[in-house]
C-alpha cells in the first residue's frame, strides 16, 4: 500500500485535531477523509486483485462442496414422484430449489440426468444410472434412522 496515503492521513489528523479530539475546521477534517477514503479504495482493490490471482481449489475440494446428499435425494424423489413440484412437497423445498440441486448434479457430471415435457419429468439413461449408482447410499442413510429408533425402543 503507498505508504504516502498513509503518512498523510496520519499527518492531517495530527494537524488538524485539537486537544479534545476534534478537528480544528472542516478543511483538516476534509483532508483526513480523502485520505481514509484513497487507503479504503486501494485496499479493497488490492483485495480483489489478491482474490483473483489465488488458484482455483483442487478437484477432489470442489467435489466434496459441490455434489451433496440433498442433490441425489432430489433427483431419487424426481424419480419417485415424476414432477419436481411432487418432488419439492416430498422434500420439503421449494420447486426452484428441488430443479437447482439436479441441475448442480448435471453441471458437476457434465451430462442430462431428467428431461421434462411439461410438468412430467422423466429420467434420462445417464439419470437412471446414477439412479441406480446412487441407490445403496440413499437406502443407507434412509435406514440409519431406523437402525437408532429400534435400537433405542422408540
Amino acid at each position: 500500500m503507498n505508504e504516502g496515503l498513509i503518512s498523510g492521513a496520519v499527518s492531517a489528523l495530527r494537524k488538524g485535531r485539537k486537544r479534545d479530539g476534534h478537528f480544528k475546521n472542516t478543511a483538516h477534517a476534509a483532508v483526513f477523509y480523502i485520505h481514509l477514503k484513497t487507503i479504503f479504495l486501494m485496499t479493497v482493490t488490492l483485495r480483489a486483485m489478491k482474490s483473483k490471482l489465488t488458484p482455483e481449489p483442487s478437484d477432489e475440494r470442489r467435489y466434496f462442496k459441490e455434489v451433496r446428499f440433498r442433490q441425489i435425494r432430489a433427483l431419487f424423489e424426481i424419480a419417485r414422484h415424476g414432477t419436481f413440484a411432487a418432488a419439492s412437497r416430498s422434500l420439503g423445498m421449494a420447486t426452484p430449489s428441488v430443479w437447482r440441486q439436479v441441475r448442480a448434479l448435471e453441471d458437476d457430471y457434465g451430462v442430462q440426468l431428467v428431461t421434462a415435457r411439461g410438468h412430467d419429468v422423466r429420467l434420462t439413461e445417464d439419470g437412471q444410472r446414477l439412479l441406480d449408482l446412487a441407490a445403496p447410499l440413499v437406502e443407507g442413510f434412509d435406514s440409519l434412522k431406523k437402525v437408532f429408533l429400534d435400537q433405542h425402543g422408540k
